[in-house]
């Protein structure tokens, strides 16, 4: 999704200005998109929520995740002309083309950063990324602000996930989806098994609920009826492909004039 990233500076985009998000095609091959525990009592509704384990210099550990296709490399929620067929969109691509990213110095350290192979910078349209006196803009301090803030919450959430993973929680998910009258198999994600969750002695119940992960549980648990939109969406997609000639006019899907778009 970012191409070529640089930190956000003024001596290198101070006379910069970024486009309005028109479309999300920058997402067309995020087949899944880690989310936070802030943003899951929406997502919940758009797609199925489950969680991938990924290797680490300390081991392997699980993230939560969004579901957002059932093949690798393919974004069922993005349409071939880039509008956004989803009822929530991830705050990990609201900020689009901004990012926090770590240090070379500092591991500990993030960064704002800016995708500048975006196609949205220019020195005449839209919102300035620094004022004239070298200043950051209200519109960037606005964006840095919402990433710092899902930032702090990505954190928080990857601890709740960890102490679902010590109560061994997690199972490996056999998905099978219908498309087009043909089953396919997804692999390579975990779920919450219920049975395991409901015989937890008192002790490591209560133990979850200070941590605060049973909104996490029961969100996660909810989501999981939303996979047959998966299925779904591909037939859509197909039909979409055929009909772009007759595709309706697209609307500003991301505008970050209007602040509603960096909450959660």
């Amino acid at each position: 999704m970012f191409k070529t990233i640089h930190p956000l500076s003024v001596a290198r985009h101070g006379k910069l200005r970024l486009k309005p998000v028109s479309d999300y095609r920058f997402a067309a091959q995020e087949a899944v998109i880690g989310l936070v525990g802030a943003e899951i009592h929406k997502a919940i509704h758009a797609f199925p929520i489950a969680f991938l384990r990924s290797a680490h210099a300390g081991g392997t550990s699980c993230q939560m995740v969004g579901l957002l296709s059932v093949t690798p490399g393919q974004n069922l929620l993005v349409s071939p002309d880039g509008r956004w067929l989803g009822d929530y969109i991830p705050a990990a691509l609201r900020a689009y083309p901004f990012v926090l990213a770590r240090s070379q110095e500092d591991a500990d350290t993030r960064l704002p950063c800016l995708d500048e192979d975006c196609g949205l910078l220019s020195e005449s349209e839209g919102q300035p990324l620094f004022s004239e006196d070298g200043q950051l803009s209200d519109f960037s301090r606005r964006i840095i602000d919402f990433l710092t803030a899902t930032e702090r919450n990505r954190e928080a959430t990857q601890k709740g996930v960890d102490v679902l993973e010590k109560a061994q929680l997690f199972t490996p998910w056999s998905l099978q989806v219908v498309i087009q009258k043909q089953t396919k198999a997804i692999e390579g994600f975990h779920v919450i098994d219920e049975t395991k969750l409901n015989q937890l002695d008192d002790e490591t119940w209560l133990a979850l609920r200070r941590a605060g992960v049973l909104p996490l549980v029961y969100g996660h648990l909810l989501s999981l009826n939303r996979t047959d939109l998966l299925g779904q969406l591909s037939g859509l997609q197909a039909q979409l492909a055929q009909q772009l000639t007759a595709r309706p006019k697209l609307d500003d899907m991301l505008d970050f004039g209007d602040e509603s778009i960096l909450q959660f």
